[in-house]
């Protein structure tokens, strides 16, 4: 039996006219996770909030902290663009 890894997985909407509400974006990373050896031990999420307005993100910044602690090895996200619009460089 494979190991399964121990991941958060962030979602995030900036308006209700988003192409993944929050649930597709659940439901794909579900999937995604049993198909690639992930254990989503944690989610957070921030609705209706622009990836710009990184101050407002209360979920992205309790992942970032608690990411800090160690109890999760990595981050699931349905897009990077839902993680971050920063440059993807600049967000790594």
């Amino acid at each position: 039996m494979k190991t399964q890894l121990p991941v958060a997985a962030y979602l995030r909407m900036s308006s209700d006219k988003q192409d993944k509400s929050i649930a597709d974006q659940r439901t794909e990373l579900l999937t995604y996770a049993a198909k690639h050896g992930y254990t989503i031990i944690a989610w957070y999420s921030d609705e209706a909030i622009s990836g710009w307005k990184n101050k407002e993100r209360r979920g992205f910044h309790q992942l970032i902290a608690d990411a800090a602690g160690g109890t999760f090895q990595g981050v699931l996200c349905w897009d990077q663009a839902r993680f971050s619009r920063f440059d993807p460089m600049e967000a790594n």
